[in-house]
């Protein structure tokens, strides 16, 4: 069985926001146009890190308590 998380309810609602806000950049940086490789490289970088921060700031909260 899982065990219940110890985040209160105001603590869980500033989860999602953050991650909704991480998500939107990605989406944001996954639209513009890609116009030659430093752009795709930009790109790739920004995205894989917001994706990395994004499943840090997910697994973490989990780990601590």
């Amino acid at each position: 069985s899982i065990a219940p998380s110890n985040l209160t309810a105001a603590e869980g609602s500033k989860m999602y926001l953050v991650y909704g806000l991480i998500l939107l950049a990605m989406i944001f940086f996954l639209v513009l146009p890609i116009t030659d490789a430093r752009t795709a490289r930009m790109k790739l970088s920004v995205v894989s890190s917001l994706g990395v921060l994004l499943a840090v700031s997910a697994v973490v909260p989990r780990l601590i308590h």
